[in-house]
């Protein structure tokens, strides 16, 4: 007697049919969560920069300057640019040829933002010799998508901390 050690096509079929539906019920969980977790490294990335914009004015007792630069000469506005961190030890608020960059960061991917809304210049962040920003105070947003958003208050005292969710403001990243 000859018995088949197989699949008939009705069970192959009912089986790629179930595997499908829970395929597509998991995938936009999936990227909802790689969109959390994205945003939450991004927001450890700059809050680092940030702390290290900071200490490193106060180690050296001057203006330090963090700030987006396409090019890396000039600071921008636009906050999607590559981030770059200098020694600004003539205090005029911008890079000269003779000021060398301390660090440079290129941290987004197509789609992604920084936002950073600010009492002050929104063309960068600054930090004085004592580890204050001296005037600037405002909020620093990572901005992936509507559900995705982590936010750094930046008080002028210097110091940054995470906003918490009540705090978000999802309007920052429109």
């Amino acid at each position: 007697m000859y018995t088949s050690k197989g699949f008939t096509l009705y069970e192959l079929l009912a089986t790629i049919s179930i595997i499908l539906i829970l395929t597509s019920t998991a995938v936009p969980a999936l990227q909802q969560l790689y969109l959390s977790i994205r945003a939450q490294n991004l927001y450890r990335e700059i809050f680092v920069l940030i702390q290290y914009t900071r200490s490193t004015a106060a180690f050296h007792s001057t203006s330090v300057i963090l700030c987006p630069s396409q090019n890396e000469e000039h600071c921008s506005s636009n906050w999607q640019h590559p981030l770059i961190i200098f020694i600004d030890g003539n205090n005029n608020k911008k890079r000269d040829s003779n000021e060398a960059i301390e660090r440079h960061a290129d941290l987004l991917n197509p789609g992604e933002k920084f936002v950073w809304r600010a009492f002050g210049s929104s063309r960068y962040i600054r930090f004085i010799a004592d580890g204050s920003t001296e005037y600037q105070s405002g909020n620093f947003s990572v901005c992936l998508s509507n559900t995705s958003i982590e936010q750094i208050k930046l008080y002028k005292t210097g110091r940054a901390r995470k906003a918490l969710p009540s705090e978000i403001k999802e309007e920052y990243c429109q």
